[in-house]
């Protein structure tokens, strides 16, 4: 299967792109990790696949804004 084809069936199936359901689960994730005190957010940031924890505070202002 192509990429594009892939890409059109799944949003087609889903109802959001392949970037928003990866961003979705990443929400999830983070939003369940953040509520245990004995993680960092530096641990966090690499359980979602992020570089660092600038980038899980911009996608918290995406979330919530």
């Amino acid at each position: 299967m192509s990429t594009r084809n892939f890409t059109r069936v799944f949003k087609h199936t889903t109802g959001m792109t392949v970037h928003q359901y990866i961003t979705l689960l990443r929400q999830e994730v983070i939003t369940k990790l953040s509520q245990q005190p004995d993680i960092s957010a530096h641990q966090i940031a690499s359980a979602v696949g992020l570089a660092s924890e600038r980038q899980i505070a911009r996608l918290a202002q995406r979330m919530y804004s």
